[in-house]
Order: C-alpha cells, then structure tokens, then sequence
C-alpha cells in the first residue's frame, strides 16, 4: 500500500491462500476489496479482478512480487501523457532466483516501445507485475486466456498489440522473486502453453519465430517424458527453419527421454 501514488483501490483475489482474508482484514483499509474464488489459475484471478475493478487503467501483482514506492504515480504520469494509441505502460522488472539477479527487458531487446508485434514473437519481455493497462483494451482483445496453464501474460500481449502501442519506463519499478517450485521453471506447463499459443497465433508469427518456439516447446516435452509430442515440435522446429541445434536435437529425441536428457547435460557442460 506503500505507493506514492494514494488514488488506487486493491483487489485481492484469493484463491486459496492460508489466512488470507486475516491479513487483508488487518489493513483496515478501505481502498481494499477482498474476493474469494475457487483455484482456476492465474488468468481467471487476474480476469475476475478486471471485471470487478472500477478504474480505468489496471495493474497486476502476484503475492511474492514487490513494487517500487513510485511505480503508480510514474506510470500513470507516462500512461496519461503518451499518445491515445498507447494501450500499455509497462517498465523494467529485476528478477531474483537463487541469489542471482537479472533485468528485463535488456540491452538484447531490440525494440521497447511501440508496436511490438515483431519483438513479441520472439519472446515475452513484458512482465505482468510492471504492466499498467488500459481497462479497454481488455474489453476490446478479451481477457487472459483461462486454458493455458502459464504464459498467458505473454498471449494476452500479443493480442493487445494487434491493437495498441506500448510504451516502456526505462526503470525497474518492480522485483520479481522466482522460487523452484515457480510456474517459471515448470518445463511442463510452459511447454503445453508455448505449443498451444504458437498454434494460435502461428498465422502472426514469422517462421524464425515459429521455429523458435516449436524447438523450446518440444525440449520441454522431452524434457517432461513426453516424447511423442517433443519428437513432433522438434520436427516442425526443423521444418520451419533449419539450424543444427534443432536437428541435433530431432536426432537426439530418436533416442529417448533418457538419452535426450543426458545429451542435453552434456551439452551444458561444455558451454
């Protein structure tokens, strides 16, 4: 509640969290709202609170992510200032896992600001704890698509930038703190949603891109045993755009989930 920024009201979406509604209750704030709802993931959490939200513009936070005191009063001063096309106000995000700490975007994102249908096919930079958001142009593209079981940040940002402009604060206003048990190395669940959106949006995407996202999702296939699945996103990978990483690959899967791994090891080991 800490923000430079007072004019807010903050939804809580539990879903389940031990004490919840106690720690809310302790606040005794009433720009608080605290809603219940039955565990459905991320995007239904983050939808329920955009329906409910009576502001116009929208921000995101999970329960192990922290913002910069200035991180509301800054974005709604670049929100309100950039041109009506600007959709999304996002900034920089400094993430921490094991003691190690990186920032996103960086110097190796070729483009921040503006369209950034291109940028975004390549990967996801727009992290949901930094994003400011325009409550319409969630009513104009729809919600966080509630299927997939990660990534719908990056889905639902490559469908607003069919529409609208984003506009980057070059600063780290927010801290994200990645556990081991965090959706962001579930090789599973990152694997079935990469699939599943780059078949949705492939007629989006350029064939590098394609290519890119076919080969990591069918590492994690084969990475979680399921190698039927992997064999075939490698192959397509391959198909799409040829590089030796990506039939080194495809050959490696022949072999199995065990040799596939252990190759893969290999592989790390010598850089």
């Amino acid at each position: 509640m800490a923000q430079t920024y007072s004019d807010f009201e903050l939804i809580v979406i539990d879903s389940g969290t031990d004490n919840a509604d106690e720690i809310v209750a302790s606040f005794d704030d009433p720009r608080i709202r605290y809603l219940r709802q039955k565990p459905q993931g991320l995007g239904a959490a983050r939808n329920l609170g955009i329906d409910v939200a009576r502001a116009e513009l929208i921000a995101f936070q999970d329960d192990d992510d922290e913002w910069q005191p200035t991180k509301l009063t800054k974005q709604v001063d670049a929100i309100r200032n950039a041109p009506e096309s600007v959709g999304v106000v996002y900034s920089t995000v400094q993430k921490i896992q094991n003691g190690q700490q990186w920032w996103v975007p960086n110097e190796n994102t070729t483009q921040t600001s503006g369209s950034l249908v291109p940028a975004l096919w390549r990967h996801n930079f727009v992290s949901p704890q930094t994003v400011l958001i325009k409550k319409r142009c969630v009513e104009t593209v729809g919600g966080f698509d509630e299927s997939l079981p990660a990534l719908e940040d990056w889905e639902m940002w490559l469908r607003v930038a069919q529409t609208f402009e984003f506009e980057h604060v070059d600063e780290a206003l927010a801290t994200a703190h990645i556990s081991e048990d965090s959706m962001s190395v579930d090789y599973e669940s990152l694997a079935v949603a990469r699939d599943a959106i780059v078949r949705k949006h492939r007629h989006t995407f350029d064939e590098e891109s394609v290519a890119r996202h076919l080969f990591w999702s069918g590492h994690g296939f084969m990475k979680t045993n399921n190698v039927d699945q992997g064999r075939r996103n490698l192959r397509e990978a391959l198909s799409a755009e040829f590089r030796p990483l990506y039939l080194a690959s495809f050959a490696a899967s022949i072999c199995g989930h065990r040799l596939y791994n252990r190759l893969y090891s290999m592989r790390k080991s010598v850089g």
